[in-house]
């Protein structure tokens, strides 16, 4: 609660506060003591959030105090410079390439397209259940590997049904980073087994649009290819016809030709894969977001 925070506060007397992420209750504290300069965390749906409460005014003016406000991508920064909101720094987040990595052995058996996500609307899983159709057409052994969970599970497998592709399509639960559960690969593991990362979010009413998204890091640290759409900071987390390939939101038949590209051209499936691999190990990686974070914090002292 915030007398919490304002006590822990005021008996540290930090030089600096880091608000990791905006909400009012972690917000109040940091203004109180608003006499120490405070650094704060802006995500994408926190703030989005806020919009469609009674106290957004209040908050939009907490988050006007952060000296910087940090956020994960341009999309973000350009939705709060709307608000009317300066002091803005951003820092695209990153992922571990010692941690996810590509397979040492090629893989055999069917291609796999994996999404990795909270099941959720605002992912565009729906989506890519209506590309399937047409693709196993031309790839009846495809298979279309969820990893994770949400409110959206039932309806996503009413609607693989009716679509009469739920034979392909496999829904894996929430996988752990370390080790493998019940037969089924670790989140690394089952990367490295996939042939193609997908993920086609949209702009959610309530949530807005996607922030950012590691999980396309984390594929392209495995060394594979992504299709995500032009929607948000998803797009940020991609380099176009280099790491991957963006298409339209909400567009089934788009989504459907940029998998079967890939899907008929392995080449360039090796070669997104090492052009996202090299990326991360370069740049979106977390010693460089360690790097940039720490100067930030130098400047606030």
């Amino acid at each position: 609660m915030p007398w919490h925070y304002a006590r822990v506060l005021a008996t540290l007397r930090p030089h600096v506060t880091i608000v990791g992420h905006a909400h009012p209750r972690m917000l109040l504290p940091a203004a109180f003591l608003s006499r120490r300069r405070f650094i704060g965390l802006a995500h994408g749906s926190d703030y989005e959030v806020a919009q469609h409460r009674w106290h957004a005014p209040i908050f939009n003016r907490l988050l006007a105090c952060a000296r910087p406000l940090v956020v994960g991508s341009r999309n973000i920064s350009l939705r709060l410079n709307a608000l009317g909101l300066a002091n803005l720094e951003i820092v695209h987040p990153a992922t571990d390439p010692h941690v996810f990595s590509p397979s040492k052995i090629p893989t055999t058996g069917p291609p796999v397209i994996l999404s990795v996500c909270r099941l959720v609307p605002r992912k565009g899983l729906d989506i890519v259940l209506k590309a399937l159709p047409s693709l196993l057409e031309s790839f009846p052994r495809l298979q279309y590997w969820i990893a994770g969970e949400g409110p959206q599970r039932a309806a996503l497998g009413r609607l693989a049904r009716t679509l009469k592709v739920d034979h392909a399509v496999s829904f894996l639960g929430n996988l752990s980073h370390t080790k493998s559960s019940g037969g089924i690969p670790h989140l690394p593991e089952l990367y490295r087994q996939a042939s193609i990362f997908v993920l086609p979010t949209r702009v959610d009413s309530e949530t807005g649009p996607e922030g950012f998204g590691i999980v396309y890091l984390e594929a392209s640290a495995s060394g594979l290819p992504v299709v995500a759409a032009r929607s948000g900071g998803a797009a940020e987390a991609v380099l176009e016809n280099e790491t991957g390939l963006l298409v339209p939101p909400d567009d089934p038949v788009a989504l459907e030709q940029a998998l079967q590209s890939l899907l008929n051209d392995p080449e360039m499936r090796q070669q997104m894969g090492r052009a996202g691999r090299r990326w991360v190990e370069t740049e979106m990686n977390w010693d460089r977001v360690g790097r940039q974070f720490l100067s930030i914090i130098d400047r606030a002292l």
